[in-house]
């Protein structure tokens, strides 16, 4: 279980810190989905590092920024409704080749961070959340394998 929080704490870091790198230069519609992503990594890094024991545990923070990640994952489909031809973007083409399975995706990660949420609210300890934050990590880095140009 150790291993496991630790590989998807070291993953998200990973994208936290591609992610601030690969906004150089980005503007309109990419750079706003670029922001959001960014603000989902960041809250991600945060919650794991309270449901880790690597900073206190917060359940309102927790809740809150489960919260967010789940508004940004609801707005997905509205953001990608275009693809843009931008050098910046890593948005993946298979975004629009296949929209339902991204739309999908999105509206399981908004599913799932919402339930991180509720729970978060009423937890006593971060170790009880880890099944839920586990689900909503890898549900990120389902949709990165799929819709996610790595650069």
């Amino acid at each position: 279980m150790k291993i496991k929080t630790l590989a998807a704490g070291a993953a998200i870091a990973l994208v936290v810190i591609s992610t601030a790198m690969a906004h150089e230069g980005a503007t309109g519609m990419v750079k706003m989905r670029m922001d959001a992503m960014s603000a989902i990594g960041d809250h991600m890094k945060s919650i794991s590092a309270m449901l880790t024991g690597k900073t206190a545990f917060d359940s309102g923070l927790v809740s809150k920024q489960a919260e967010e990640i789940a508004g940004h994952a609801a707005a997905f489909p509205d953001h990608f409704m275009m693809q843009m031809d931008d050098q910046m973007s890593e948005a993946a083409p298979a975004i629009w080749e296949k929209p339902d399975e991204f739309n999908k995706q999105a509206a399981e990660l908004a599913a799932l961070a919402n339930t991180l949420s509720i729970r978060a609210a009423e937890a006593e300890t971060g170790k009880s959340l880890m099944t839920d934050f586990q689900a909503v990590a890898g549900t990120c880095k389902s949709c990165h394998e799929q819709f996610r140009i790595k650069k």
